[in-house]
């Protein structure tokens, strides 16, 4: 009880000593660390604590109804933002919910996911910034953890997201503003509250031997496949490349409404039909299959009804696939990203531990896959707690710089960069990947836990990019994780069967140096033996 106290004081001497202007809403809730209404005072005192992050302070300035941010259609292509730290000594490994009032006029069409009004937050540890998403960002996902603000016009709306303060940040900052649009959007009512403290946010693990694998093979090295794979893509896939295991991805990246999609349950049986007419293939081939909830997981934490979805759907794979011994095991949401959680849904490590729960009550021995929160990236493992059930694995996404990872996927126009070399303001080579990696391998040898890396790659066209891919698995090997590569005759730009010509779309007459990469180690593995039936 002493204890819980302390926690109260502490956070009610942050909500009293963070903001210059807190309403009388704010006294008597300890959970509420800042709150500033940008209604009442000077423009001097109420952004004391703010700086211009960005851009030209003539684009922003203080009215009635709060602080407007203003960029007229001749400045399309500039940005305006302000930010202001905040002290998380007390606050490591919390995770926190930041909201804000905003209304807007005339916002035009976001040229990237990540554009548009603005108002997300920036963690930094001993490496840099933590939270960055690794540039993975896509048309459904942000790059760093933000509230989703629509575009055009409309009234005052609470926008919010979560995020987690993991114990080695050194540094924490909000922002707000505008990037690359135009119009007018007004903040106001910012406030962020404790969702949950680090005491609250730890798992007992019960005694389980160390690094459960979920096989007996040295090792799995495989790819992600396309639903539209054909037996001829498997037969050259698992005799000629000599692969033991593939990813399969139900919805790849075609919903994005996720969990909300309509006639979500017929969908998902068209999904696995698919996904049923390539089950016998592996057995007869000798591949392992892991069997991934992908885009049709999205929208997981807008709501608690998405969540009771999610564990339906769960349930219901299980007892269909339960004793099938070519599916390796149920990884059970694509690239967590809770910073779009809202109030009222579940937490991703709560969630995990609850989905995993309900799998075990069905299937007894089936391995679990659990990735980490922010996209599966490495970062997330510095919030991820294990679950408490018997055999799982966790996995990791890969794809930091994103810079080169993802050049010229969103922005046609985008600079190249080259591996090794300064990439996103650091010396990226293999250190700095063992750098990027290191949150996994500190988890990894705190819970004697296995890792497969279920997705990782480049496009074929940044410069460096093979050799990028060949410092990534030696590290994978030396870590003795298990991996799949992205991907295997799915979109052209991961193709290891392509050349590094942005513009030929054709494959390679003759085997690439990535692939002869991949081969070189596929050429190791030992075939799995399944059992008969399923």
């Amino acid at each position: 009880m002493r204890h819980y106290l302390a926690i109260v004081a502490t956070l009610f001497l942050l909500a009293t000593n963070l903001t210059a202007t807190v309403d009388a809403s704010t006294k008597g809730n300890s959970n509420i660390l800042l709150k500033e209404v940008f209604t009442h005072g000077s423009q001097e005192q109420l952004l004391q604590n703010w700086k211009v992050e960005s851009g030209d302070p003539a684009l922003y300035s203080l009215d009635a109804e709060g602080i407007v941010f203003n960029i007229p259609e001749k400045n399309k292509n500039t940005q305006i933002s302000l930010r202001r730290s905040f002290p998380i000594e007390a606050l490591r490994g919390y995770t926190v919910y930041a909201s804000a009032h905003v209304q807007a006029e005339n916002i035009t069409q976001k040229q990237q996911p990540w554009n548009g009004a603005v108002f997300r937050a920036t963690l930094e540890g001993r490496s840099g910034v933590m939270n960055s998403g690794g540039g993975m960002a896509n048309v459904e996902d942000l790059s760093y953890p933000q509230a989703n603000i629509a575009i055009g016009s409309f009234p005052w709306t609470k926008v919010g997201f979560v995020f987690s303060i993991p114990k080695d940040t050194t540094a924490a900052w909000l922002e707000m503003g505008m990037k690359n649009v135009t119009g007018k959007v007004w903040f106001r009512d910012i406030q962020v509250t404790v969702v949950k403290t680090a005491e609250e946010d730890s798992i007992v693990g019960t005694v389980r031997p160390p690094f459960f694998k979920g096989h007996s093979l040295p090792r799995l090295r495989g790819v992600e496949v396309s639903y539209a794979i054909s037996e001829e893509d498997i037969r050259v896939l698992a005799n000629e490349w000599n692969a033991n295991v593939i990813r399969w991805q139900l919805g790849e990246s075609t919903f994005a409404d996720g969990l909300e999609t309509r006639h979500y349950h017929d969908i998902l049986e068209r999904e696995l039909q698919q996904f049923d007419r390539v089950l016998p293939l592996c057995r007869k081939y000798g591949l392992y299959v892991v069997l991934n909830l992908q885009s049709l997981s999205k929208r997981l934490f807008v709501s608690r009804e998405n969540q009771d979805r999610l564990v339906g759907v769960w349930q219901m794979l299980a007892k269909r696939y339960k004793g099938e011994s070519v599916i390796l095991a149920y990884d059970i949401a694509n690239e967590p990203l809770q910073s779009t959680w809202q109030e009222g849904a579940m937490l991703w490590n709560d969630l995990a531990q609850r989905v995993a729960s309900e799998i075990r009550k069905i299937d007894t021995e089936k391995p679990i896959m659990i990735e980490s929160e922010l996209m599966s990236l490495p970062d997330g493992y510095l919030t991820l707690k294990p679950v408490d059930v018997p055999n799982v694995i966790y996995s990791v996404h890969v794809y930091s710089p994103g810079d080169l990872t993802h050049n010229r996927v969103w922005d046609e126009n985008q600079k190249p960069v080259t591996y090794p070399g300064v990439i996103e303001k650091e010396l990226w080579n293999k250190d700095r990947i063992r750098q990027d990696l290191a949150p996994v391998v500190a988890f990894q040898k705190a819970h004697k836990c296995h890792i497969f890396v279920g997705e990782f790659g480049a496009v074929r066209w940044s410069p460096g990019s093979d050799e990028y891919i060949k410092d990534m698995i030696d590290l994978f090997e030396e870590y003795g994780w298990d991996w799949t590569y992205h991907a295997y005759r799915e979109w052209h730009g991961w193709s290891a069967e392509h050349g590094p010509d942005i513009k030929n779309e054709s494959p390679s007459p003759e085997p690439t140096p990535r692939e002869k990469l991949l081969r070189s180690w596929f050429s190791k593995n030992t075939k799995p033996s399944f059992t008969s039936g399923r």
